[in-house]
């Protein structure tokens, strides 16, 4: 009798949303404990992993939104999405955090006057406003991808910060890989092919590490770290792809999912380790964190959910007025 050939199951496809899951799972940990080990523990080595970790979340930002625009072929409930799942949460941090616990309701406005919370948000609605004006007002597909890169590169002249200017051209490039298939191509690629790839994307990050302070002026610095960050995130992604074997990538999963309620909850939380700094005060911090950023993540979701029975009721809702 001929045996049955078992084949193990597909636990996560490239660029899919457990993938996606899984690199941010990993990239906001890394931005934790970076902050963690720099603020509270004198352990500044970490610091310089944080680009890698805002390079992923970058990529796949660019890849998810034009994924959405090919699925759904237009850019309805564009800006309607982006205020209720990025700015209103954002918004609803600032408010928390400087009412409650700094006593002034509106002592944001000085310092987030967008109510975006951090460079990483005004960087992301920033590619977010260029992409809608390319996606809505350009049709040519070479057209929209050069100038996200044309936007980016004008930036990167001017922009002379150097954790702002490492990530620009990281959201064309997600958009780059989804327009033009590359999940595709990176399929098709065999054992060997992949190791070769891997071994190209960490041996051009280690010479732009070698070289990485070898430059004064500002364009060149910025652009070695840029390159070496850029490759480590790619060498990132793509490394939990070809190892999606291992299960325990999978505990990363829950992580990722509730990952932007933890960027926006990790500062405030972990300030109590300002009392305590031993290693079981880390641990009792770090929960309190995921339970704090779960709560959060929920909450959010409950209001993404009534928009959309608002929505389908065809109710008063955001949507008019952000076709």
């Amino acid at each position: 009798m001929q045996e049955e050939i078992v084949q193990k199951p597909v636990r996560y496809r490239l660029f899919d949303k457990k993938h996606f899951a899984i690199v941010k799972g990993i990239s906001i940990l890394i931005v934790i404990f970076a902050y963690m080990g720099s603020r509270y523990f004198n352990f500044h080595y970490l610091s310089p992993a944080t680009g890698i970790a805002t390079a992923v979340f970058l990529l796949c930002s660019g890849y998810g939104l034009s994924e959405a625009f090919k699925y759904r072929g237009s850019l309805r409930h564009f800006w309607e999405s982006k205020i209720i799942k990025v700015w209103a949460p954002s918004m609803v941090k600032l408010l928390l955090v400087h009412g409650i616990l700094l006593k002034n309701f509106f002592g944001w406005m000085d310092y987030y006057p967008l109510a975006l919370y951090g460079w990483f948000l005004n960087l992301l609605f920033a590619e977010y406003l260029v992409f809608w004006l390319l996606f809505k007002f350009v049709e040519d597909r070479k057209l929209r991808i050069l100038g996200l890169f044309g936007v980016s590169a004008l930036a990167f002249l001017v922009i002379r910060d150097l954790p702002i200017a490492e990530g620009l051209f990281c959201f064309p490039l997600g958009v780059l890989a989804s327009q033009y298939h590359w999940k595709n191509k990176i399929r098709a690629l065999n054992n060997k092919q992949r190791a070769y790839l891997s071994a190209a994307l960490l041996a051009v990050a280690g010479c732009a590490f070698v070289l990485r302070n070898m430059f004064a002026e500002y364009l060149l610095f910025n652009a070695v770290w840029m390159v070496m960050k850029v490759s480590l995130a790619i060498l990132l992604i793509l490394g939990v792809y070809f190892l999606r074997s291992f299960p325990l990538l999978m505990a990363f999963v829950p992580v990722g999912t509730i990952s932007y309620a933890l960027y926006l909850t990790y500062v405030e939380v972990l300030a109590l380790l300002s009392y305590r700094r031993d290693w079981k005060a880390v641990a009792v911090v770090l929960a309190i964190l995921f339970v704090v950023a779960t709560a959060f993540y929920f909450g959010c979701r409950l209001v993404e959910y009534w928009n959309r029975k608002m929505r389908d009721r065809n109710h008063v809702h955001l949507r008019g007025s952000m076709r």
